[in-house]
């Protein structure tokens, strides 16, 4: 969670919750109120809110989610970052089997095919030997490609989990019932209270365990049915990133080596610490050799000696 905070704070807010949304929750773009009723009174889409008033924690996943958007959002990277609106309906016909026109939304690419590949790729680990491996295992889960991510929420208040394979994709959520939402335990499954949980006298539910249990249990008969079908490899370029040379940085300012910085495409970050040098100093800086482009090269500054 803290790598992904930090990742957020690199790319902003904005560009996370308007890749959330054109990968497949659309829903956000809908008025706050009508995706949770406390913020009826705010003007503006729920994208904006969260936008508006910097709820940072967007990333971590603690927004409301349509279990079929989540769904979705498998499907478009299944399909090399394009997304279609998810539907029911194939196709109209008339009673002479004619087809009938009818209004639909046009799909759309919020994703570099190669990325979404690559981001596949990656998400095939949580299966394998992942916080699921333990349910796809329990389940004797084909030789068959499979991608995933689990979701636990504070507390074990909530989990979800979303699978896809290059066919299908589905997602579990599971929330607690009660008004006044409770923790939730596993063996036997039940509103429990966190206090159970953290004495070790109950074991919380998690993303892997009930809902990526039921995730397989509903897909491997799909999924056998089918026969064997693969995920595209993964782009070498966004496996390993496009690695640059930082450049030489000492005897500069802070002013000229952040300059430096910047004109390279990576992003300086200053961290003071007490030295005999004067105040302002630059020290050190670390990467010195190379680094994936738009890294951040940390400069390390004289706040002066210790008191």
């Amino acid at each position: 969670n803290t790598a992904f905070v930090a990742l957020e704070d690199q790319v902003g807010l904005k560009s996370v919750v308007d890749m959330a949304v054109g990968l497949g929750l659309r829903g956000y773009k809908l008025s706050a109120g009508d995706v949770e009723p406390g913020f009826s009174d705010v003007a503006g889409s729920y994208a904006d809110l969260i936008n508006q008033q910097r709820i940072s924690s967007f990333t971590l996943g603690v927004s409301p989610v349509s279990p079929l958007e989540l769904s979705n959002v498998g499907a478009t990277l299944a399909s090399d970052g394009q997304w279609c609106p998810p539907t029911p309906v194939k196709g109209i016909t008339d009673r002479t089997g004619a087809s009938v026109d009818w209004a639909t939304i046009p799909c759309d690419q919020p994703l570099e095919p190669k990325l979404a590949r690559t981001l596949t790729q990656a998400l095939t680990e949580d299966a394998q030997d992942g916080t699921s491996s333990a349910s796809f295992q329990a389940a004797g889960w084909p030789d068959q490609a499979v991608a995933g991510k689990t979701g636990t929420t504070q507390q074990y208040k909530s989990s979800a989990f979303l699978g896809y394979t290059p066919l299908y994709s589905s997602s579990v959520v599971v929330w607690d019932f009660l008004s006044k939402p409770q923790s939730i335990c596993v063996e036997p499954l039940r509103s429990c209270t966190f206090e159970e949980i953290e004495a070790g006298t109950a074991r919380g539910m998690s993303g892997g365990s009930v809902p990526a249990a039921t995730w397989t249990a509903a897909m491997k008969p799909l999924v056998e049915a089918r026969g064997k079908t693969f995920f595209e490899p993964a782009d070498p370029v966004y496996r390993t990133g496009t690695t640059k040379t930082v450049p030489n940085l000492s005897g500069k300012s802070v002013a000229e080596a952040e300059a430096a910085l910047v004109a390279e495409g990576f992003v300086p970050a200053e961290v003071e610490r007490s030295d005999p040098a004067a105040p302002g100093t630059l020290l050190f800086y670390t990467p010195t050799q190379s680094a994936v482009e738009g890294a951040t090269v940390t400069l390390r500054i004289s706040s002066g000696p210790a008191a």
